[in-house]
């Protein structure tokens, strides 16, 4: 560990840091892998106990590598919801001292916040697209780009009504209107935030070149 980030960072995180135990391979690249053992797979996953997760090897980035650790520990043991709910207040809570003390400085809460958010969207589409093709199996064929509006809304509304189900949350977040790179949505407390289900789509349809990122946004 850099005496840089050591600087910036509680005594318990520096440790964690140290003494990973939970990484499959100490060498790796900046990909995130998973590796979840569960105490039974159901359809519906919301209840879904985890048993063990473990990630697969270092990611070279310390902040990444913190978070990995952090909800590697946090999530043992924890029903898929409460690890869909956890948060970065809840986190660095967990990584403090003492309870007056910050586990991050002022200078890197914002990138802390970033890579708990890179770490946490990764894990979410790990659970739910564990063994599914999710677009195989809604009978995708086409890329984002190659569809008409009228596809991508019909796309869309087959994807969360299928999230929807996975999540045992009938009509919880609801398609209002996909455009070309935006889509619209109501959120009727769907257990994902809608960073993350704005994060899980565009894992699924990957742009390419040029092309500009779907957006999520809420109304009421």
């Amino acid at each position: 560990m850099s005496d840089q980030i050591r600087s910036h960072l509680s005594q318990r995180a520096c440790d964690l840091l140290v003494m990973k135990k939970k990484v499959l391979n100490s060498s790796g690249h900046s990909d995130i892998h998973w590796a979840i053992e569960y105490s039974g797979r159901s359809a519906q996953i919301q209840t879904d106990r985890i048993l063990t997760l473990r990630y697969g090897h270092s990611t070279g980035n310390e902040l990444t590598d913190l978070f990995l650790e952090s909800l590697c520990r946090l999530s043992e043991g924890k029903m898929v919801q409460a690890v869909f709910a956890l948060s970065f207040r809840e986190v660095e809570n967990f990584l403090r001292d003492e309870n007056h003390l910050p586990a991050f400085t002022e200078t890197i809460e914002d990138e802390a916040r970033e890579a708990f958010f890179r770490v946490k969207s990764t894990l979410a589409s790990a659970i739910l697209l564990e063994n599914v093709d999710v677009l195989k199996e809604l009978g995708v064929e086409s890329s984002w780009s190659e569809l008409n509006l009228s596809g991508k809304n019909r796309t869309l509304l087959a994807l969360f009504s299928w999230l929807n189900n996975r999540l045992g949350q009938t009509h919880s977040l609801d398609l209002i209107l996909a455009e070309e790179n935006t889509v619209t949505v109501k959120n009727n407390d769907f257990p994902l935030e809608l960073p993350l289900v704005e994060s899980f789509l565009n894992q699924i349809f990957r742009t390419e070149g040029t092309q500009s990122p779907l957006k999520v946004i809420g109304t009421l």
